[in-house]
């Protein structure tokens, strides 16, 4: 159980969260805007929020306190990022509580997935500005001049592009979790071809990746597995990278002296995973 102080912390970042979303600092994914009446609806990261300002004594709240560390740190920067002049949203959070049936990082408080950071967007198709943005997250974790690094210990999932290979292509174009995956493939005809992957079985035909997705790949080389870390740790995941983002994470590494970053993987399409892990 969460000690009080870990309520206590919790419980206000929660506040600050929901507050900078009225203000504009800060967007959920998950939330919907009605486009007549421009009423928010909250969508279920911010109920999860809610429920935890002023949480009644004893309860047992559901984010670590870890990723409640992550989140200020988060918050602040923005903080500071608006007042020397910037504008809009800084973040937005896609993602922060799923109820997913099994067990899931997301579900037990302890991820979240980002779609924009420093106000730059983080998809695939979006090289350059994702590279800058998982930049500037990791470093804002590091701390800037006079500030500590983030009490915590963290995992990065990079956004990938889409997968090319036939076995991937159509594990992928048949992905029930997400089926708007399937708006990146073609199906072709392939004469005499048959593919067969479990659970799926398709003859003649296969999908391919329309040209217009077909782009540098930002951080990651196309043939690594999705929601794998590369061999070697956190020092093989570095040399995994395309030229330029291990140019952007070099140097940011080697400042990490604390190891506050301690591994990364390929992930999602569009945003970044950031998951707290054991001490």
């Amino acid at each position: 159980m969460r000690t009080v102080a870990d309520r206590k912390e919790v419980g206000a970042l929660a506040e600050r969260l929901l507050q900078a979303r009225d203000d504009g600092l800060v967007s959920f994914g998950d939330d919907v805007t009605n486009p007549k009446t421009r009423e928010l609806t909250d969508g279920a990261s911010a109920r999860w929020l809610k429920s935890m300002v002023n949480a009644p004594e004893g309860l047992d709240l559901s984010m670590s306190p870890d990723l409640a560390r992550v989140l200020d740190r988060m918050l602040s920067a923005a903080e500071r990022r608006r007042a020397d002049g910037a504008t809009g949203v800084d973040f937005a959070i896609m993602s922060l509580y799923r109820p997913d049936k099994g067990p899931s990082p997301h579900r037990d408080g302890a991820a979240v997935d980002i779609g924009v950071y420093a106000g730059k967007t983080i998809n695939f198709m979006r090289t350059k500005d994702s590279v800058l943005a998982v930049a500037q997250f990791y470093r804002d974790m590091l701390g800037g001049e006079g500030e500590a690094k983030v009490d915590a210990k963290i995992a990065l999932g990079l956004p990938r592009n889409p997968r090319m290979d036939p076995a991937g292509a159509l594990a992928e174009y048949y992905d029930a979790g997400h089926p708007e995956k399937k708006n990146y493939y073609d199906i072709t005809s392939t004469p005499g071809r048959v593919i067969t992957e479990k659970p799926f079985t398709v003859a003649n035909t296969r999908p391919v990746l329309k040209m217009e997705y077909q782009v540098p790949d930002a951080f990651f080389q196309r043939e690594l597995e999705p929601d794998r870390s590369p061999a070697g740790g956190l020092a093989g995941a570095v040399a995994a990278l395309r030229p330029e983002a291990q140019q952007a994470f070099k140097l940011l590494v080697e400042k990490d002296v604390g190891k506050v970053l301690r591994f990364m993987f390929p992930d999602g399409l569009d945003h970044l995973h950031v998951q707290v892990v054991r001490r």
